[in-house]
């Protein structure tokens, strides 16, 4: 059996938690910093997803053999890379991409509402007949992206 911690607070981390907990390999499951719904299916630790050093303090006190990642925040701060570069954490798998493959997946959405924005100012300038356009740029960029 495997000591797994979970991170993040969300309904994502509330399913997570619940499937996780079924299983019969996992020993004591931890969710940081959990929801009172994830309390149902293990322990609910104060701490900051991204605080990365109390973390890796935890992960060692408590022997985490697996820590997953539900929210973005942590992993586009560079968390997998963070457990990577220290020698006494690197043995324990992340369960998500290092900041490279998130931080695009962060921009594109970044990118993807400034667009919206923009067109949608563009509209209040040029008229409500750019509309039918902005929905075909949008799905064609989404096609493409």
């Amino acid at each position: 059996m495997i000591n797994i911690l979970l991170l993040g607070s969300g309904g994502r981390e509330n399913a997570l938690a619940w499937k996780m907990a079924q299983s019969p390999l996992c020993g004591n499951l931890f969710i940081a910093p959990g929801n009172p719904g994830t309390e149902l299916y293990g322990a609910n630790i104060p701490l900051s997803v991204n605080d990365f050093s109390a973390i890796g303090e935890f992960c060692l006190e408590e022997n985490i053999e697996m820590l997953v990642v539900g929210p973005e925040d942590p992993l586009v701060n560079g968390i997998t890379d963070y457990f990577l570069a220290d020698d006494s954490l690197r043995k324990i798998p992340v369960i998500g991409p290092d900041k490279k493959p998130e931080m695009l997946n962060y921009r594109v959405k970044d990118d993807m509402y400034i667009v919206d924005r923009l067109f949608d100012r563009a509209e209040l300038v040029l008229g409500a007949g750019k509309k039918a356009r902005k929905v075909e740029i949008i799905r064609e960029t989404r096609r493409t992206s």
